[in-house]
């Protein structure tokens, strides 16, 4: 479980290593000779860099966009949960089951390319 742990692990450590190196040795070397927080002074704005308004409106819009995609998500899955669970011998209720199970049939990758091309003319909207 350890070496599971430690394969689980490494890329979270490996990124925060790499996002603390200098410039010239990103992605470079495994560990870098010195560490410095320059990435994240250009990130917040500092030193003339980026414009720290426009990295606080992206993360404004992409609140915008999930929190109520996670709400809604949250408050149908509930609904749809607890009348599966709490009616019995209903209309339909075996349909309900089966559709169910019949999505967990299929991997999620399958509509990665229909999504794709549902949501390219949503670039750079609230709804895409």
């Amino acid at each position: 479980t350890i070496i599971i742990l430690g394969i689980s692990l490494f890329p979270y450590f490996y990124m925060i290593v790499q996002s603390l190196a200098p410039w010239d040795q990103v992605d470079k070397v495994m560990m870098p000779d010195g560490f410095t927080l320059k990435s994240y002074e250009y990130l917040l704005g500092g030193n003339g860099a980026a414009n720290a308004s426009m990295w606080i409106k992206s993360l404004v819009n992409s609140f915008i966009v999930s929190l109520p995609t996670a709400i809604i998500s949250v408050l149908v899955g509930l609904l749809v949960g607890y009348s599966v669970s709490k009616m019995k011998n209903f209309k339909g209720e075996k349909v309900i089951m089966n559709s169910l199970l019949f999505q967990m049939f299929f991997p999620v990758i399958i509509l990665l390319v229909p999504r794709y091309i549902i949501s390219k003319p949503l670039t750079n909207t609230y709804l895409g």
